[in-house]
């Protein structure tokens, strides 16, 4: 909204949402399980409520969640689409937060305000349409627990790195590792890292939980590299991190403390977390670059990015999302979307680490295609540092060394590598 106000004013930006406000109408008016918000004269429904921000509310008659979701696809589908206006074409981008009676509550003010909740979280983390739940509430119980219990297991040094390795399909070398943050809760166990990871962004310590895991994983590279390991080491970043200032200084300093190549480290980030801000993110990236630092381009194919905008950027490596490769030998489409990414990038220079790889099948289906590099189950899963170092020992797979060929040629991992996931 704040784009088109300054583009068009703000007169006839709510023109504009109030083409689309009868776009969702005349929808809505068509689902046989859209309830009425309110009943008027001459039997009159009322069956969309437009709220502050930009923001509607209507009520579903549903339950189930493939319904809903299906619900959600085709109202998006219709506010979606461009609006012509003055000549110009505008873009529409909506998202969609969901609450379920009563499991979420049992009076409308509770439903709607899990409901913006649900909203909030989505559009912050650029997904399309989200059911609420305790897990992504920020202002839940849990959620709060979490925030103070997170805090603490930073200043007690609680959290642990695990390490995926990456495998060069061109010779079957282990060349990296994805560095990916661990935490195991003594109340709640093992928290997933999408969880713990909006906790601390939302909580504002996102900038200390980065700056222990680039630490952790940069000690690690010192250690690796004096045993004459010539690994590469990926660690991720948030989109909050690309709002700060000092990030590459910070991150140069550590390389000199540890005094390990620049060359071996790379820094991950979605295209979700670069289209929140594309101009200061491609500002970000360029310093990065210009320390000699990697980047590469993780999640690629379920954001946004134009590829106008990807070839302005300055990464030397592209991710392809797991949902692509794990079922790509079953599912055409999905191979022709591995395919086609693999010509582009490619075409643009990158290099394409494909994430996701769980079977032989398709580590040799991606090796046909000219994938560059392999990450996932099959291969290995994410380790603690001493039980990767073991496996480092044991694997049929051949490991990058300085100055050394460490290559086994001719060998090919046992079937019996496989694990399940």
């Amino acid at each position: 909204v704040r784009e088109i106000n300054n583009t068009i004013g703000t007169i006839y930006s709510g023109e504009l949402l109030i083409t689309v406000c009868r776009r969702l109408c005349c929808l809505v008016a068509q689902m046989p399980r859209i309830i009425p918000i309110e009943e008027g004269e001459s039997d009159s429904r009322a069956l969309v409520c437009a709220m502050e921000d930009a923001t509607f509310a209507l009520v579903c008659n549903e339950s189930n969640e493939r319904n809903l979701h299906d619900i959600g696809e085709k109202i998006l589908d219709t506010i979606n689409r461009p609006v012509e206006y003055d000549g110009m074409v505008l873009d529409v981008h909506g998202y969609i937060g969901m609450s379920h009676y009563p499991s979420h509550g049992t009076t409308p003010s509770e439903l709607l305000r899990k409901a913006l909740i649900a909203l909030d979280v989505a559009r912050s983390k650029d997904l399309l349409q989200l059911i609420y739940s305790n897990d992504v509430d920020p202002y839940s119980a849990r959620s709060l627990s979490l925030a103070g219990d997170l805090k603490s297991a930073l200043q007690v040094d609680k959290l642990e790195l695990y390490y995926q390795p990456q495998v060069s399909l061109r010779d079957d070398e282990v060349i990296g590792v994805e560095a990916l943050i661990r935490w195991i809760h003594p109340k709640y166990g093992f928290i997933p890292p999408d969880e713990f990871v909006l906790i601390a962004e939302q909580a504002g310590i996102i900038r200390q939980l980065t700056a222990w895991v680039l630490e952790t994983a940069i000690a690690k590279l010192n250690v690796w590299e004096s045993e004459g390991l010539d690994l590469n080491i990926s660690v991720n970043l948030s989109a909050k991190n690309l709002d700060e200032h000092d990030l590459v200084d910070r991150i140069e300093l550590l390389i000199d403390q540890y005094g390990v190549s620049s060359d071996n480290l790379s820094l991950e980030i979605t295209e979700t977390a670069m289209m929140a801000d594309p101009k200061q993110a491609l500002m970000v990236l360029n310093a990065i670059n210009d320390a000699g630092i990697g980047l590469s381009v993780d999640d690629f194919g379920i954001g946004y990015s134009s590829l106008a905008y990807l070839k302005r950027l300055p990464v030397t490596e592209l991710k392809i999302d797991r949902s692509f490769v794990m079922e790509m030998c079953k599912d055409t489409d999905d191979q022709v979307i591995v395919n086609t990414t693999l010509n582009m990038s490619h075409s643009l220079g990158m290099t394409v680490v494909a994430e996701g790889v769980e079977d032989r099948e398709t580590l040799n289906t991606l090796r046909r295609l000219g994938c560059d590099i392999a990450q996932g189950y099959y291969i290995c899963k994410p380790a603690p540092a001493p039980a990767f170092e073991q496996w480092l020992r044991k694997t049929e797979f051949s490991v990058k060394h300085k100055g050394k060929d460490q290559r086994k040629r001719d060998q090919r991992p046992p079937d019996n590598t496989a694990t399940s996931s």
